[in-house]
């Protein structure tokens, strides 16, 4: 499916939650040109540094900022979380940072909506690649 994606000049993006450590080298063999959200523990089983490390510049890697952190964590913790992300998988290009999965509650609470602006803004601080 990947060859015949490729042949009419899409491109491939697997979405995979969870534990993904021992199939990650399947998932490059498919010749798929992305990977999301690769989740580090509890959630998933490999942290995107070690995803980072066997993927490299093969497939560009999404995610990483996980919903929960964003519906319940702190302010400081979002601004961390970002940080070890863009620390993990910036250097060397093909990293996307964004949110595991999407708010599916409506309204956005106060706490996931000021969340989302704190991880916005502190990527924004960080962009740019070495």
């Amino acid at each position: 499916m990947t060859q015949l994606i490729h042949q009419y000049g899409g491109k491939v993006r697997i979405h995979c939650h969870g534990k993904i450590s021992k199939v990650i080298n399947e998932i490059l063999k498919s010749g798929a040109d992305a990977i999301d959200p690769c989740e580090a523990p509890p959630d998933g089983d490999i942290n995107l540094e070690k995803v980072k490390e066997q993927i490299g510049e093969k497939m560009c890697i999404f995610g990483n900022i996980q919903l929960k952190l964003l519906e319940h964590g702190s302010q400081d913790d979002v601004e961390k979380e970002v940080l070890l992300c863009m620390e993990s998988a910036k250097v060397g290009g093909e990293y996307v940072i964004m949110p595991t999965a999407s708010p599916i509650t409506i309204p956005l609470s106060l706490k996931t909506e000021e969340n989302y602006k704190t991880f916005i803004e502190t990527a924004l601080k960080l962009d740019g690649y070495c």
